[in-house]
């Protein structure tokens, strides 16, 4: 049974919300934005994903990668930063309430998740919940949630290369970025909002405590 997200918590904002708080954070109005919310914790392969985003440059030289949240590699990632020398293009956030979360997702482009081990990623269920679509790795807990090509890409565990290229298709395309995140959203609504998972609960109590058979019956469905 999945975790629910508020999806009216976590929603999109229009483009004026948008850049005020592109602004309160001092983000770049134009620039593409790139998001991670988690622990900086080595199952989060966090050295694989800054390391793409640096490939990525290339193409988009005024990308911005932000990481919300803190943990144990926090000055490993930071000293890799400053070899890449990516200075202010990676910014370490730290570790945010869940209402700020909101806020810097809805300041972002793109969601990232590349991690080698989830159980059931809520950070990315927020994320598509506020209308990002993803580059993630291709595990069981991201695939069962991001679609390949429909709600962002899925990227070969570790391979930087192909972090890389998912990063750059969504950085350069403005209308690819809005189709996915739009198809993100209706997914979060469809499945996830708390409504819909009160409703699965239901359902399984209801079964649940129903009388049992009688020989011979069947229960209906």
């Amino acid at each position: 049974m999945p975790n629910p997200v508020d999806t009216a918590e976590f929603a999109p904002c229009d483009a004026e919300r948008r850049l005020q708080l592109r602004e309160r954070f001092g983000i770049p109005a134009s620039a593409p934005v790139v998001i991670f919310v988690g622990r900086l914790a080595p199952e989060k392969e966090l050295q694989s994903l800054i390391r793409a985003f640096a490939a990525s440059l290339c193409d988009q030289p005024d990308a911005v990668l932000l990481l919300v949240g803190d943990g144990p590699m926090r000055d490993e990632l930071e000293t890799l930063a400053a070899e890449l020398r990516l200075g202010a293009a990676v910014r370490f956030v730290g570790r945010k309430t869940a209402e700020e979360v909101c806020l810097w997702l809805q300041a972002s482009d793109v969601f990232a998740l590349v991690s080698s081990n989830e159980g059931f990623p809520c950070s990315l269920l927020e994320a598509m919940s506020a209308g990002l679509p993803s580059v993630v790795s291709a595990i069981p807990a991201n695939v069962q949630l991001v679609e390949d090509g429909v709600h962002g890409f899925q990227a070969e565990l570790g391979n930087e290369v192909s972090i890389a290229s998912a990063l750059k298709r969504l950085l350069w395309d403005g209308s690819l970025r809005a189709r996915m995140g739009a198809a993100a959203r209706r997914s979060a609504l469809a499945s996830y909002s708390v409504d819909k998972v009160v409703d699965r609960y239901e359902a399984l109590f209801a079964e649940a405590m129903a009388p049992p058979l009688r020989s011979g019956t069947r229960r209906s469905r």
